[in-house]
């Protein structure tokens, strides 16, 4: 795991493993509502390798976005309606498998915005 930030403002997860997860993770230290948008690009998109990944958010854990990403796509996310959220509840953003199981030495950047209302 290798976050850093580039000149898009975004940060960057990639991992230098085939099948390797990299993870975002934040952590609620109220009781109120999360509203959750998100925007994952691919990152290589040529020579040695294209990115070729799946991109994830999750909520205490469990998936609420998969998708698989390529090198050059853009994969967005934003809750429907605002999550209701409690002191110690976590959302990550995760870059790995994607559903068929593609994971090759990949890299997305992630933009990410959480606005919470308590």
């Amino acid at each position: 795991l290798y976050p850093d930030v580039e000149t898009s403002g975004g940060l960057s997860l990639g991992t230098q493993l085939t099948h390797g997860v990299a993870i975002v993770r934040w952590t609620s230290t109220v009781s109120g509502t999360a509203a959750v948008n998100s925007t994952f690009t691919g990152y290589w998109t040529g020579v040695p390798a294209f990115t070729r990944a799946g991109v994830h958010v999750l909520f205490n854990g469990v998936s609420v976005f998969d998708q698989s990403i390529f090198g050059g796509a853009i994969a967005t996310f934003a809750t429907p309606s605002p999550l209701v959220i409690h002191p110690g509840d976590t959302i990550d953003f995760a870059m790995g498998d994607d559903p068929s199981g593609n994971n090759d030495f990949a890299r997305v950047i992630l933009a990410a915005q959480i606005k919470v209302t308590n």
